[in-house]
Formats: C-alpha cells, sequence, structure tokens
C-alpha cells in the first residue's frame, strides 16, 4: 500500500500537518525553481499522457518529494514503489534504491528496520521520460504469518502445488521488464512450502522468461506454463495427474539474473548469454555461469533414444532442399511427444555466423517402446546472409555442421554436408 499521510511530515510541517513536499519541476535536471510546490498527503500517482499542474509539461518533468517518515512501531519494514520511469529513494541520506536508467513501468521494495517515534529524513525522486507517468511510495509492515496457512496446507498434503509468476502490471505490451527475477516474495513462499513438504511442484505462469535460480537448484518438480489462457486450469491438472504427457520446448533462453543481459540500448544479440551465441563468438568469459535453461530445453514423462542421423545427399547447392532422416526410439514406459532439433553450424563464412543456428524441428508423438524414422527437411536457402555489397542474400559455400538433439544445448548426433554456389566451387 501507499504510505498514509499520517506517517509523513513535511519540513516546517504545522500541527497536525501530514504528508510530503512535492516541488514539481518542468525539467528533468531538478535545477532552477520549481513550477510549483504543494504538500501531498500521499504519493500515489498516475498523471498518465497528462501534465501533473500547471507549468509543468506532459512529458520529461522531475518532482521531489521531502519530509519525515515516522514509524508507529519498532521493527522491520518495506520501503519502496512503483513507478515510470526514473525513482530514487533516500532514507536519512542513505539511497536505498536508484532506478536511475529506468525506462519503464517497474516496482522494487527494500527492507529497513524503523523505530517507533523516531523521524527519518525521507526524499524521493521522480522523473517522467516519455509516454506515461506513474509514481506511487510503498511502505508496511512484513507480514511474517503471510505463509503459514500455505504451511499447514503442505505439511498435510502428499503433494505441495506452488503457483508463481507474473501479472500486467510488471509485463505487457507497450513497456519493458527492469527484472528478470519473481516479483514480491514469491520465491519466499517457495521456500517456506518446500522446507514443509520436499514433494513440492512449482507451476510458473508468465508472459517472458524469469530468473529462479534458487528455484532450479532446490525445487525437485518445475513447469512452465507461460499464458496458459482460459482452460490454463484444466490442462495444468491433465499434466501434474498424468493424464497428459508435456511435450512443450522453450522458445526463450532463461537466465541467471539479468546481469547476463546486454544493456537495454545494446541490439547487439552476440551479447545475450544464450546456447545460440555462447561462447568465444560472443566474447563472453568461458568460465562464466551458464544460463538456467537454454532455448529448446523441455522434459517429458518418457525418454528417447537417438539413432543414426543421414542426409540424402553430401553436397547441396543455394537452390536445394536439404532432407535429413534420424532414427528415434521411446525408450520409456509411456507414450510421449520428443521434439527433435536440428541445428547448423557454418564454419567458414565472410561474415560472423552464430554458434548454432536452427533450421528444423518436429513435433513427433511416439508409444512406449516404439521406434521411428524422422524427416525433417528446410531449404538451403535458410543458411544465408545478407550481403551488404551485392545486397542480396547469399549462401556461403563450404563445410556444414548439422547437429540434432534435444534443446541448443543437448546435441546427440552429427552430420557434416557440403555447400556448393552455382558454378560449383566450394
Amino acid at each position: 500500500p501507499a504510505i498514509p499521510a499520517q506517517y509523513l511530515e513535511p519540513p516546517g510541517a504545522r500541527p497536525n500537518q501530514h504528508g510530503l513536499r512535492g516541488e514539481y519541476f518542468p525539467d528533468t535536471s531538478f535545477t532552477g525553481k520549481p513550477a510549483f510546490s504543494r504538500i501531498d498527503t500521499v504519493v500515489d500517482f498516475n498523471f498518465g499522457k497528462g501534465s501533473p499542474g500547471k507549468g509543468v509539461p506532459k512529458q520529461y518533468y522531475a518532482i521531489r518529494w521531502t519530509g519525515k517518515l515516522i514509524a508507529p512501531v519498532t521493527g522491520e519494514y518495506y520501503l519502496g514503489g512503483a513507478f515510470d520511469d526514473v525513482f530514487r529513494l533516500w532514507l536519512d541520506g542513505k539511497k536505498l534504491i536508484d532506478k536511475s536508467r529506468n525506462r519503464n513501468q517497474s516496482s522494487m521494495v527494500v527492507k529497513v528496520n524503523l523505530e517507533k517515534g523516531r523521524k527519518y529524513d525521507l526524499r524521493l525522486e521522480f522523473i517522467q521520460l516519455w509516454y506515461k507517468g506513474k509514481v506511487s511510495l510503498w511502505g508496511g509492515e512484513p507480514d511474517h504469518g503471510k505463509f503459514d496457512a500455505a504451511v499447514a496446507a503442505a505439511r498435510k498434503a502428499e503433494v505441495a502445488v506452488v503457483v508463481a509468476g507474473i501479472d500486467d502490471r510488471v509485463e505487457g505490451e507497450g513497456r519493458d521488464r527492469s527484472f528478470l527475477h519473481l516479483p514480491g516474495d514469491q520465491t519466499d513462499l517457495v521456500k517456506a512450502v518446500l522446507k514443509a513438504n520436499p514433494r513440492t511442484i512449482v507451476v510458473l505462469q508468465n508472459g517472458g522468461p524469469v530468473a529462479i535460480p534458487w528455484i532450479v537448484e532446490h525445487v525437485p518438480a518445475i513447469l512452465e506454463t507461460f499464458c496458459n489462457g482460459e482452460e490454463g486450469g484444466n490442462a495444468l491438472a491433465e499434466v501434474l495427474f498424468g493424464d497428459y504427457n508435456p511435450g512443450g520446448r522453450l522458445p526463450v533462453t532463461l537466465y541467471r539474473s539479468v546481469n547476463q543481459l546486454p544493456g537495454f540500448s545494446d541490439y547487439d544479440i552476440r551479447k545475450g548469454r544464450t546456447y545460440m551465441y555462447y561462447g568465444k563468438l560472443a566474447g563472453l568469459d568461458p568460465q562464466e555461469p551458464e544460463p538456467l535453461y537454454p532455448f529448446g530445453y523441455g522434459l517429458s514423462y518418457t525418454s528417447f533414444k537417438y539413432g543414426k542421423l543421414s542426409t540424402e545427399a553430401g553436397t547441396f547447392y543455394p537452390g536445394d532442399t536439404i532432407r535429413i532422416r534420424l532414427e528415434v526410439t521411446n525408450t520409456g514406459r509411456l507414450s510421449g511427444d520428443e521434439v527433435v532439433q536440428v541445428y547448423a553450424r557454418i564454419s567458414r563464412a565472410p561474415v560472423q555466423r552464430p554458434e548454432k543456428q536452427l533450421v528444423a524441428f518436429r513435433r513427433i508423438p511416439f508409444k512406449p517402446g516404439e521406434k521411428k524414422i524422422v524427416k525433417l527437411a528446410f531449404p538451403v536457402q535458410t543458411l544465408a546472409y545478407w550481403d551488404t555489397v551485392k545486397h542480396v542474400f547469399t549462401v556461403p559455400a563450404g563445410d556444414v555442421e548439422l547437429f540434432a538433439g534435444k534443446s541448443s544445448a543437448q546435441m546427440i548426433k552429427k552430420t557434416v554436408l557440403k555447400i556448393k554456389n552455382n558454378h560449383g566451387e566450394l
């Protein structure tokens, strides 16, 4: 919740006057005189695309709130807020939050220890840069008993299921996320439930990837459902109870933290820590921890064995189609789908190429013990790059390594073919 007025006191407050002094600047520098000042009883504003007041533009403005924070009781508190765009918060001169590079809707809280009756200097700076202006100053006592009901239920259950994820307050069209971890104290909830019941399943519901390193290390089962729609509950029950064998694969890489991503303004995708570009081509430290899960990763309730990988020919031309045959066997006791993925690596090219490039995939159902010859195909033109001199898509001649496997990081079978140009030259 927004911090109530009775716990805030503006500078030079009159008796029974509460709130913070807000200084509204017509630019983003906090220099010169503000366009106007006023006492805001609470900081909980959604200015939208409009101006916050006379003399302040609709975009690119700044607001500074100052005053005292008074805690009702001694103890641990949450302090932070929601904002779009820049948010900086100080308490007694110590900077608690600095989201200076933020250019999107976000939120952040920190824990602080406060003494009853003591007046703490509070300063909040907010900068609106583009699109919509929104800012709230949050505060409250942590509810140390908030997980009690969940823990009690987990102790009585054979299996505990924790549904966690991200909603439209954190991610959505028209804005970017500033963090990858699960919002709020969802990870703490998982820890509490897992301690009560080691047979815990975490179900994720989210639109984009989430960084969950602690959950990956400690929780025995994780089910990623993304945004699963109106029938998501029924589908989830069928998967958890084993009536349906999941066969989906990750269309993204799951990172350990936002630190494994390049900066917001850096569009060089080679710097993203994905298995598609991981390693020397990206200029990364090979000792750096790998992502949590690579592109294409996914498990099943059964297991599969890969046999011989072959192509119909050994040499191809730019107009050809490469046809692949791969023997796959369901070696488990349950029916299930396998997603066979084929990646290509070009050993020699005049431009920098991906470490591995997904060129074909196919999802195939198998009965227990069933063996199939999986056939995949892709045009040679899939390997083309844009020639900035000739202004055409060009397929580099030379050797191409083909890998078949379960994900971009788990390649099981390999073969090599040759690409010739239209003159027959390698």
